[in-house]
């Protein structure tokens, strides 16, 4: 029982350290991963050789998935291929705002299935917002079009996959099946708050700009097919079940091929190293992350915590569902509930304990994970998009918290009676 107490206030301190800003995930994941191995007793050998030797190349799987999708979407950024695609849909919508805004939120999602990182956010960004601006969308609705284009993108993107594949021991099909649930409550969110932020035409009118300032000069024009770039690894794994990793493979090799023109191997050759630049710190969480899942499934960590889990996770689908809807917002700030910080702690106990099933887990995860994705204000994304639009990032998550807290509730309504 002493044990068990020991490791939960290890982890309560390292939630508030972070909280506060004292210490970051890339080192509080593997300082807990040694606590929690010390605390419960785990002999030396096992430390030295599972949670330091082992659990370091654990995730290797996710973060080499990672790694591809970084180099596929550096060399779409090169080639400008997003650029094409968000003037593209734009020029087709006209200067009908609705329409404008909703077909950029949805052209976001697409490329964020493939895109990653603040480099893409600010590539993309930089076109979407004076298009959304000249149109007289208001700065926070502007931000929200672009947070839930991200997000949505997001939860179909394969690299991001791979972690809970790895980390859970779900499936590929697991995780594609939940995340075809998720991806359209976002959509369905954005509707909303677009109804909803576009109902004010005054205001609309008021924030209008004059788009031409932001006009560029004409690009070198590509072929047709290779706008399909950002989407092909989604389809071979969606369509042919092909894995992640071939998948972003055979991504960058028709990438290549559809715009090839002069220099285009140097292109690719320096994509390569800026795209496993890109991914560094997603990478270094997951070898925290293996760290952490090798100390939390010894023996003796599962015996202290079995009590407390079986305590605390209600059997009820309906109580699941209501209390982690509750909690949702501990997503925000690498919290418990979020699987790149805290959550990755919580998740590995319970995925220990047996409390909960490994597909209840990773929709769970997924769920609450939504709230981080377009409300977290410390997402580097959420600080930019704040900077361009010159608004404050906490009044972005107090606007969009709302909606993305109902959203969170659907998606744990699905998740409790599909999984639990």
């Amino acid at each position: 029982m002493l044990t068990g107490i020991l490791i939960i206030v290890v982890l309560l301190i390292m939630i508030a350290l972070m909280y506060v800003k004292k210490i970051s995930a890339l080192l509080a994941l593997p300082i807990m991963a040694i606590l929690f191995a010390v605390i419960a007793q785990e002999p030396l050998d096992y430390i030295l050789t599972e949670v330091l030797e082992k659990g370091p190349i654990r995730l290797s799987s996710a973060y080499i998935a990672a790694i591809f999708g970084g180099i596929l979407a550096i060399y779409v950024r090169d080639m400008k291929i997003t650029d094409g695609i968000i003037r593209s849909v734009a020029e087709l919508a006209g200067d009908r705002p609705f329409i404008v805004a909703l077909s950029l939120m949805v052209v976001t999602a697409l490329l964020f299935t493939t895109l990653g990182g603040l480099g893409a956010v600010i590539m993309t960004g930089s076109i979407i917002f004076p298009i959304l601006l000249s149109l007289g969308t208001p700065p926070i609705l502007a931000a929200g079009i672009m947070l839930i284009g991200i997000s949505a993108g997001g939860t179909l993107n394969i690299a991001g996959w791979q972690l809970y594949i790895d980390f859970l021991g779900v499936t590929q099909q697991d995780v594609k099946s939940f995340a075809l649930y998720i991806a359209p409550l976002y959509l369905i969110t954005g509707v909303v708050v677009l109804i909803l932020g576009m109902s004010n035409r005054k205001l609309m009118k008021a924030w209008a700009i004059d788009i031409r300032k932001f006009q560029k000069k004409p690009q070198e024009k590509l072929h047709p097919l290779a706008y399909l770039s950002p989407v092909i690894p989604l389809l071979a794994v969606m369509i042919f079940n092909i894995p992640i990793i071939p998948a972003f493979i055979l991504g960058i090799i028709y990438t290549l091929v559809s715009t090839w023109r002069k220099g285009s191997i140097n292109l690719m050759t320096g994509s390569f190293f800026k795209g496993a630049e890109s991914v560094l710190p997603a990478v270094y969480l997951m070898i925290g992350i293996g760290m952490l899942l090798n100390s939390v499934t010894h023996p003796n960590v599962i015996e202290s915590l079995s009590p407390f889990m079986e305590m605390i996770i209600p059997e009820n689908r309906l109580m699941l569902i209501l209390i982690f809807t509750i909690l949702a917002p501990l997503a925000l700030y690498r919290g418990p509930l979020n699987i790149w910080g805290m959550g990755s702690g919580l998740a590995g106990i319970l995925l220990a304990t047996n409390t909960l099933s490994p597909k209840a887990i990773m929709a769970i995860l997924m769920s609450v994970g939504c709230i981080q994705g377009v409300c977290d204000p410390t997402n580097t994304h959420n600080v930019w998009i704040a900077n361009y639009l010159s608004v404050d990032v906490l009044t972005i998550t107090k606007k969009l918290l709302p909606f993305i807290w109902v959203l969170v509730f659907f998606a744990l309504t699905i998740a409790a009676f599909k999984y639990v």
